[in-house]
């Protein structure tokens, strides 16, 4: 009887202690991981319809990245180092949409 007590009583403290790191883990550094290398966009007047289709798909993937990534910028607390990365990453995604609808305009102006 006295054994199952104690392996009872453990149980209870292994819990007990697992909560209070649940607890405490928030309290922790956030970490915000980066999107990848942003994503090659190929000349539009040279490029193949596959090629353009590709990179479509990776400029989207890339932007939903970094929208989380933001979104986890601006967990609090947000910091300068935050906002100076969430700043880089909105002028990064403006820049590489801007670019991405340059190529694709002239793909459709070449392509038809």
């Amino acid at each position: 009887m006295k054994h199952r007590f104690r392996l009872a009583a453990r149980a209870i403290a292994i819990t007990i202690a697992s909560g209070a790191l649940a607890i405490s883990a928030p309290a922790a550094a956030k970490s915000c991981d980066a999107p990848a290398e942003k994503p090659e966009i190929p000349a539009g007047e040279a490029a193949t319809k596959e090629q353009m289709e590709a990179a479509s798909a990776a400029v989207r993937k890339f932007l939903a990245g970094t929208q989380e990534y933001m979104a986890c910028l601006e967990f609090p607390p947000m910091d300068n180092k935050d906002t100076a990365s969430y700043n880089k990453a909105a002028e990064m995604m403006e820049k590489l949409a801007k670019q991405f609808n340059a190529e694709l305009k002239s793909f459709k102006a070449k392509n038809g």
